[in-house]
């Protein structure tokens, strides 16, 4: 945690407050923060985790008010060994198409909306991955720029379904998600 207080500071510090160039061509951002992930089984209890987010975005200005791309993220629900690959980790995942809007096209201000396929995964020995839908909806807000990178806060709402989901020792289910996330972006 004191790590990514350490780069926020960094990112804010030699950020101007200016107003961004005009946006052209193609982008990229890369998320980390922490959501809240509340797991809803149909046969098992319902859980809340918060856990660490990380996501990578990118792809092409349509216009200078709209930014269409893909999304691919996820949270780390539980993670046993740093030392074993093969332990018994378990995640979500989701892979998106979005689109990201701005009022005005020299807004520090943008409207997330995007949807894909979302993934519940474990390595544990007797465990198998579910899979389904989901979509996203976020803002985020300009906090400055540096050179060619602007620092972002974002918060996203994350909600979908996933099918055929076994825990260890379990019994094979569908679930359903919602995920509350909020952190700092770095975009490029």
């Amino acid at each position: 945690m004191k790590y990514v207080l350490a780069l926020t500071c960094l990112f804010a510090s030699g950020a101007a407050l200016a107003d961004a160039a005009q946006r052209q061509g193609f982008w990229g951002a890369v998320d980390l923060g922490y959501g809240s992930v509340h797991l809803t089984p149909d046969v098992a209890d319902a859980s809340t985790r918060t856990r660490l987010y990380l996501g990578l975005e990118g792809g092409y200005t349509v216009h200078p008010q709209v930014q269409l791309g893909v999304s691919v993220g996820g949270w780390s629900l539980r993670h046993d060994d740093w030392w074993n690959p093969l332990g018994s980790d378990e995640g979500m995942h989701t892979l998106f198409a979005v689109a990201r809007i701005r009022p005005a096209a020299d807004s520090r201000l943008f409207i997330k909306v995007g949807g894909g396929s979302a993934t519940h995964w474990n390595n544990a020995q007797g465990a198998d991955r579910g899979s389904g839908s989901a979509y996203v909806l976020g803002m985020g807000y300009r906090l400055g720029s540096y050179a060619a990178t602007e620092t972002y806060w974002f918060v996203n709402y994350t909600a979908g379904s996933v099918s055929d989901y076994r825990p260890p020792g379990g019994v094979s289910q569908d679930e359903d998600f919602g995920a509350l996330t909020a952190g700092l972006t770095l975009g490029f």
